[in-house]
């Protein structure tokens, strides 16, 4: 489901999760992949997730299906990965807290991932490495803010987000040798 408008997206995605709600158990879990190069894509997955009232429990990095598709391997910076968003059903209110802690939190999970891929040998464009710093953003943020709030932060906070993806970024032209003996 693809639209150059984000609000028919968000609208298009939030009634798709609703239905995923309504026929989802209490405990069931929703999984989906996922990934994107602008952040307004991001916002709407993560609106649609709220607004459905779900959370993301958690977000895993694979590599991507068709990654040797010609749009692929001719971007500047191609996407090599997708997230698998883990999604429960939203059972307790949100709680409204500080955005800065969120992005300190997120930004220590993904340099972990991103450094595993990195050991693993994987060479990671800055677009793969958004998209890991952008699920763990989100998988935070989906439990403390309300709809409105939640899909406002990833704006408020993008330059501090941009900073952060162009630091995790820099250090992609190789792989570490020492650190994939010892890993």
């Amino acid at each position: 489901m693809q639209s150059a408008d984000a609000t028919a997206f968000t609208e298009r995605l939030t009634a798709v999760f609703r239905e995923v709600r309504r026929v989802l158990k209490a405990s069931g879990v929703f999984a989906f992949t996922y990934h994107h190069s602008r952040a307004e894509g991001w916002s709407s997955v993560l609106r649609a997730l709220i607004e459905s009232g779900f959370l993301i429990t958690a977000a895993h990095p694979i590599k991507s299906e068709m990654s040797v598709a010609m749009p692929k391997l001719q971007a500047k910076e191609p996407i090599d990965l997708d997230i698998i968003l883990v999604c429960r059903t939203r059972t307790d209110s949100p709680d409204a807290d500080g955005t800065r802690g969120v992005l300190r939190e997120a930004s220590a999970v993904a340099e972990r991932q991103i450094r595993r891929l990195r050991i693993a040998g994987r060479r990671l464009s800055r677009n793969d490495v958004r998209v890991v710093v952008m699920s763990q953003l989100l998988r935070r943020i989906s439990g403390l803010h309300s709809a409105d709030e939640a899909s406002a932060s990833p704006d408020a906070l993008d330059g501090d987000i941009e900073a952060l993806i162009d630091r995790l970024a820099e250090g992609d032209g190789a792989v570490w040798p020492a650190e994939r003996k010892a890993g």
